[in-house]
């Protein structure tokens, strides 16, 4: 992808303006700030990457019934920081995407959910299991209150979490998550069955 270069070696203000053009975009099939942010974050530029995406959060300020982008958008800043092994960071931009998530203990939404195994996978990281614990407990409420079908994204990330506890030896904390996992493992073959039938 030669325009991540190109975009790379463009002053701030003229590849941010270059990525709010939709018009060239559209012109010339170019990729987007999003785009952009993704393929740079893959290559290790997250400093690129979170240009790219603070710039389309920008733009989907803009609008009003863009609330999961931005969520989204969030997710990915935060995930650079965590990357970095920027754990402060990290945690400060998933807790803003929580925030717009609007998430409380009476409703949740999978983006909640997702966000709060996030978490508690980076308070593994940072080695702090009470924290663990309590974004843990969080995300279990959460998920009792999620009414979704397609949990494989959550999936995903819950073994994610789950395999960074054996990696870390703290086998202790599996069994919530192990539960989770074979519950959603179980009504996804239980959704396939009936497809069949």
């Amino acid at each position: 992808m030669n325009n991540l270069t190109v975009e790379k070696s463009a002053p701030k203000s003229q590849a941010t303006d270059f990525c709010l053009e939709s018009s060239t975009i559209e012109k010339h099939s170019l990729p987007s700030c999003i785009e952009i942010g993704l393929e740079a974050s893959k290559r290790g530029d997250y400093k690129l990457a979170r240009q790219m995406f603070r710039t389309s959060m920008h733009h989907v300020d803009e609008q009003d019934d863009n609330q999961i982008r931005a969520i989204e958008l969030t997710t990915y800043i935060a995930e650079t920081h965590l990357k970095e092994g920027n754990y402060e960071l990290a945690e400060g931009w998933y807790l803003k995407a929580l925030q717009l998530s609007d998430f409380d203990q009476r409703k949740s939404s999978l983006q909640s959910v997702f966000i709060l195994a996030k978490l508690a996978k980076l308070q593994i990281l940072n080695s702090n299991m009470t924290e663990f614990e309590k974004y843990m407990e969080q995300m279990e409420r959460a998920y009792l209150l999620l009414d979704q079908k397609d949990l494989s994204g959550l999936l995903h990330v819950l073994m994610d979490t789950s395999w960074s506890l054996c990696q870390t030896g703290r086998l202790e904390y599996l069994r919530p998550i192990n539960e989770i996992i074979t519950q959603i493992m179980t009504m996804n073959e239980e959704d396939e069955a009936r497809a069949l039938a």
